[in-house]
């Protein structure tokens, strides 16, 4: 018995992109979200409760640049949504706007990569978005007042609280001073601090993530395998030959009836005769 090559599962090279396709996200699409979503809403909570590993947000980003790297631009949009809701039930509004600007950063670094493009191209899009994102938060800063009033004096207080800490430690109270003129000088021009910053942020959070990106990529090569329905149906239709109903070729096979029953117009088959 032989089975044709084409009826088993083929699959693809574990250095080949999953091809890409239009309509509906297919069931490895919204599986691979799923994950990566949840694991960019673990690391901002994490960063949300323990303050004082909140750098680690900068990492939230690489999950959907890993999404866009090894699917549609839809699966990141899905993961984005995903991850929100599960991060405003979790950790509060501020996590889903964590949430909201990872997912933007970090999926058009994976997309980039994909479609064979350096860092260059990388850089080139945070140069161009990060203007954008500034302008933005400027402008939903003067929006909405009494947030931005809010948490200036949130950072005012932080900054004094430490200071005064600092001082009963022994620091210099010039020192201490200088701090908290620095402090009221750089929040009084807080729309130029605060587009700055943006300025800063995205060329940085972009580029680190397309550097985590291009050390994940070779870890996550095996996603291209887990969608084993696919690469059948790829390989089926990598052929010529039609799909029969039995993909089986049967040799010295013979019919016949037991000795002394026989009946009318039946024949018996030679056993060197071949069947399919």
């Amino acid at each position: 018995m032989s089975v044709p090559v084409r009826s088993a599962v083929r699959p693809l090279s574990p250095r080949t992109v999953p091809e890409m396709r239009s309509g509906a996200l297919r069931p490895a699409e919204v599986a691979n979200a799923g994950v990566f979503s949840a694991l960019a809403v673990i690391i901002v909570s994490v960063g949300t409760f323990l303050p004082h590993l909140g750098v680690i947000m900068l990492l939230s980003a690489v999950p959907f640049a890993i999404v866009g790297l090894r699917y549609r631009a839809r699966a990141v949009i899905a993961a984005a949504v995903a991850a929100g809701f599960v991060a405003f039930l979790a950790a509060g509004a501020f996590a889903t706007v964590v949430i909201a600007g990872c997912a933007l950063l970090g999926g058009p670094c994976g997309i980039i990569r994909r479609r064979g493009r350096g860092s260059g191209a990388v850089a080139l899009l945070a140069a161009g978005l990060a203007p954008v994102l500034a302008a933005v938060v400027v402008g939903m800063s003067y929006l909405f007042a009494g947030i931005r009033e809010l948490t200036l004096g949130t950072i005012r207080a932080t900054v004094a609280g430490f200071v005064q800490i600092a001082e009963f430690l022994r620091l210099p109270v010039s020192a201490g001073d200088a701090v908290v003129r620095v402090t009221d000088t750089l929040l009084g021009a807080w729309p130029v601090v605060v587009a700055a910053a943006i300025l800063i942020g995205v060329l940085v959070e972009m580029l680190l993530t397309n550097a985590f990106v291009i050390l994940a990529a070779r870890r996550v090569e095996w996603l291209a395998q887990t969608d084993l329905f696919d690469a059948a149906a790829r390989a089926d239709a990598a052929t010529d030959a039609p799909v029969a109903p039995v993909p089986l070729e049967l040799c010295g096979v013979g019919f016949g009836q037991p000795r002394g029953v026989r009946a009318r117009g039946a024949r018996r088959c030679r056993p060197d005769r071949r069947i399919r």
